[in-house]
């Protein structure tokens, strides 16, 4: 985190996009690793009759943090100013550039004060270490007494034998290999399809949220009394335009910050309902890519600007799903095990919305209905597939 907040800085100041790509390059790769690790550490750090409804607090989190990005961005990117500072000029995007840099920074002072987690500890052979570690959360959790009642801690977990003496390739290998072995190996297949479907539809929607909120926008404010157009129409109205024909500009309309505070509020509000039945987490991941589906199936059949546009934001749901698909990488998986299943799991969404974008850049214009009728299919696979995921029990 405090590597990934000095090179995002430090990328604010780039002299070209060639060494501002690189560095973004390595920033968000360091930060996406911490990601990883974060929800892993979460599960691990709270009661197991809480753990659930943590890690969806945590998604909801994640979800209004975008909106508050765009809104952060509104008001920074109309601002007008420009000064020469000899290899480069600072503008407003280089200003935004360093207030988003601002979160790894605090995230990274904050992780000071966290504690390892005392499993990790023991699966390393450090239990000295996960005591005092147990202690001092105890402590901060107003225990009562003089003294910590637990001297020894005792794992009874399957594969968490670690060697002190293995190099770092060995010890890669042997925290890979075995999540693709049996008993392991339908496990994750499971959670990285679920992965990969929900990062590759949602993600790469988000990355074309700015060009559908101004097209919504444009659609909303033309049209006619009784002219329905829908969701595809609008954003290909403009489809046969050439790269002249668009004026490029660094400001941000309204609309954008209207409709991304109007997602991340509704998305915050849903997670923290159904924190409430965190624990029928295999119900609800069913029920969510099920409605995420029909949404979008609906955002390209339905000729309403307005209904269209709401089904459009139906279709986005599925990302309520990630905070139930790293619960059950806590859940699923030996201490041994976990943090690396997480890691593979955030290169999985990566390479998975890197591919979705372009797929969706490649098809959106010429294809439109059949990109949402695609996407709607691979989540309703989803769906038939969490079927298979463990059932439920309620943590007493």
């Amino acid at each position: 985190m405090w590597a990934s907040f000095v090179v995002s800085t430090i990328g604010a100041f780039s002299p070209n996009w060639v060494v501002m790509a690189v560095l973004k390059f390595v920033s968000t790769s360091l930060c996406s690793c911490a990601q990883s690790a974060s929800y892993t550490l979460l599960g691990e750090s709270c009661a197991e009759r809480v753990r659930d409804s943590y890690m969806l607090i945590m998604t909801s989190v994640l979800d209004f943090s975008l909106a508050a990005y765009v809104a952060v961005g509104y008001w920074i990117l109309n601002l007008d100013f420009s000064y020469d500072m000899g290899v480069m000029t600072f503008t407003p995007w280089r200003l935004l550039a360093l207030t988003l840099a601002l979160p790894l920074g605090i995230g990274a002072l904050g992780t000071q004060f966290f504690y390892e987690s005392p499993k990790f500890l023991v699966n390393v052979s450090r239990e000295d270490e996960a005591v005092d570690c147990l202690r001092k959360i105890w402590r901060r959790n107003n225990g009562k007494g003089e003294k910590y009642p637990c001297k020894k801690i005792i794992l009874n977990e399957v594969g968490n034998d670690r060697r002190k003496d293995a190099s770092l390739m060995e010890s890669l290998w042997e925290q890979i290999v075995p999540l693709f072995r049996p008993p392991l190996l339908w496990k994750s297949i499971l959670l990285y399809f679920f992965t990969a479907v929900i990062f590759s539809t949602n993600n790469s929607f988000f990355i074309w949220f700015p060009y559908l909120a101004e097209k919504f926008s444009e659609g909303l404010n033309s049209q006619d009394a009784g002219a329905a157009t829908g969701m595809c129409e609008m954003i290909t109205s403009n489809s046969n335009n050439t790269a002249e024909d668009f004026e490029c500009t660094s400001t941000m309309d309204i609309s954008l910050v209207w409709s991304s505070l109007a997602q991340g509020v509704t998305f915050v509000i849903i997670m923290l309902v159904i924190t409430k039945l965190a624990h029928r987490k295999k119900a609800l991941m069913i029920i969510i890519m099920t409605f995420s589906a029909v949404s979008s199936v609906g955002a390209a059949l339905v000729k309403d600007n307005i209904t269209s546009f709401i089904m459009f934001f139906g279709l986005l749901t599925n990302e309520l799903c990630i905070g139930i698909i790293y619960t059950y990488f806590v859940d699923m998986y030996p201490t041994s095990y976990r943090g690396m299943a997480a890691c593979i799991g955030v290169m999985v969404a990566r390479m998975s919305a890197l591919g979705g974008v372009n797929v969706l850049g490649a098809f959106i214009m010429s294809h439109c209905s059949s990109v949402f009728y695609v996407c709607g299919g691979l989540m309703m696979i989803a769906a038939a597939f969490a079927c298979l995921l463990p059932p439920d029990i309620r943590k007493k």
